[in-house]
């Protein structure tokens, strides 16, 4: 399950949880802001998840213009950044 969290640690984050045996339990998966980001970004205000390919919502993002952070499952799966979507004005 991941759970959207625009308002956690400043720049907002996505948490992810997976089955475990003795519950739900939060897994060591961290979706990293990119470098120089430090202003409220609103990360994880919209989640889609295909496949290996994670799209995470930044409504504050490109000075409050938005954008999408995108996040690819490599063979070992590692989740990776890839560059963020932004609007084109």
């Amino acid at each position: 399950m991941w759970v959207g969290a625009p308002g956690a640690s400043g720049t907002g984050g996505v948490f992810v949880y997976t089955g475990a045996t003795t519950g739900i339990r939060a897994d060591a998966v961290k979706f990293m802001t990119p470098t120089g980001v430090t202003e409220s970004v609103g990360k994880g205000s919209a989640l889609s998840l295909r496949g290996n390919v994670a799209a995470v919502g930044a409504i504050a993002a490109n000075r409050n213009q938005g954008g999408v952070f995108i996040y690819e499952r490599d063979n070992a799966g590692t989740w990776r950044m890839a560059p963020m979507l932004s609007p084109t004005m």
